[in-house]
């Protein structure tokens, strides 16, 4: 019998309230993990799959790039008739190349042959003309005056060339003066010669002589009371002092010494 005061528990109840509900918890639980678990395996699925599909588009393009490649360099290459061609002018090239150089060579030899030659020396006493092309101022004449030589008895080759030179250069001079005896100067050796002249005649004279002075074997003019020499020619003409006669100073004749 039952003790009085005493009531049963319902516990049953209770057990059979939390049994649903505690499995009921436990199924919410799972299934997020497992739907997490396929999205992951979905995704390393797709990340695999990616490379092989861009690796597969990259090795089938690069062909074609290859290809394209190889037609432009093929379609810039020369053809074999522009090869033929251009080494047909190389070898032109190299042909004129080697025939024109005797020719330059023997242009050099001949330059220097030239320009180390010596000039040549004309005998002007044998009528011969040192500088037929020369202009009038620097001219000199060998050839044996046309008024006459006479002078030339007694005097040295070089007062000889001076006589010729004159005569041949102003013709409108006949008198000369050459050798005096008894003179104990350069008339008395033959080394002077007088060219009887005056006024712009002389003056041009004496400045042809100075002009050709080393041609001639000038040493020395006097004209007009001045006095040229060759050791002092960077002075030009000097002025001599005065001597008291136009003779004897000089107005009325040029007077050339020669060594």
């Amino acid at each position: 019998m039952a003790t009085p005061g005493r009531r049963k528990a319902h516990r049953a109840p209770r057990k059979r309230a939390l049994r649903p509900a505690s499995r009921l918890s436990v199924r919410s639980r799972r299934t997020p993990a497992a739907l997490a678990g396929l999205v992951l395996a979905g995704v390393a699925t797709v990340g695999a799959s990616a490379p092989q599909v861009l690796t597969t588009a990259a090795v089938g393009t690069q062909p074609a790039t290859s290809a394209s490649s190889s037609e432009q360099a093929l379609a810039s290459a020369p053809s074999l008739e522009q090869h033929i061609a251009e080494r047909r002018e190389v070898a032109v090239s190299r042909s004129s190349e080697r025939q024109a150089l005797p020719t330059a060579r023997a242009s050099l030899v001949a330059g220097m042959a030239e320009a180390t030659a010596e000039p040549e020396e004309v005998d002007e006493a044998e009528g011969g003309d040192s500088s037929d092309s020369d202009s009038p101022s620097t001219s000199v004449s060998g050839k044996p005056c046309a008024s006459g030589s006479s002078v030339e008895s007694g005097l040295s080759s070089n007062a000889v060339k001076v006589h010729r030179a004159v005569c041949a250069q102003f013709p409108s001079v006949t008198s000369y003066g050459g050798v005096r005896a008894g003179d104990g100067g350069e008339h008395g050796t033959g080394n002077a010669l007088d060219i009887m002249v005056s006024g712009s005649t002389g003056d041009q004279i004496a400045d042809y002589v100075r002009a050709n002075a080393s041609r001639l074997g000038v040493s020395e003019v006097i004209w007009a009371q001045k006095i040229w020499t060759t050791e002092r020619s960077s002075e030009g003409w000097r002025f001599m002092e005065d001597r008291g006669s136009t003779t004897a100073n000089h107005y009325d004749h040029v007077h050339v010494t020669v060594h």
